[in-house]
């Protein structure tokens, strides 16, 4: 088992990383014009901090990762 895999379950709760991902969000919302139209994919997706909030804005988003834990989590979500 992967570092990844065994930090998934926890790995959102640090407030570094939401920080993290918003700031990430913020700056690519404040430079990109995203859109219903656009397919979008995630590499390094993890749990999806970050691809969570961009999938609101686009027509899909795919999320890629080595860690199949992290992968597991980001398919729970709702979006």
């Amino acid at each position: 088992m992967s570092r990844f895999d065994e930090k998934a379950h926890t790995w959102d709760m640090s407030d570094t990383r939401v920080m993290i991902a918003q700031n990430t969000y913020e700056a690519i919302r404040s430079n990109i014009p995203l859109d219903e139209s656009m397919d979008v994919i995630d590499f390094g997706a993890g749990t999806g901090l970050l691809g969570r909030k961009i999938a609101l804005h686009v027509k899909s988003l795919l999320g890629v990762d080595t860690s199949q834990k992290m992968l597991e989590k980001l398919q729970d979500l709702e979006i």
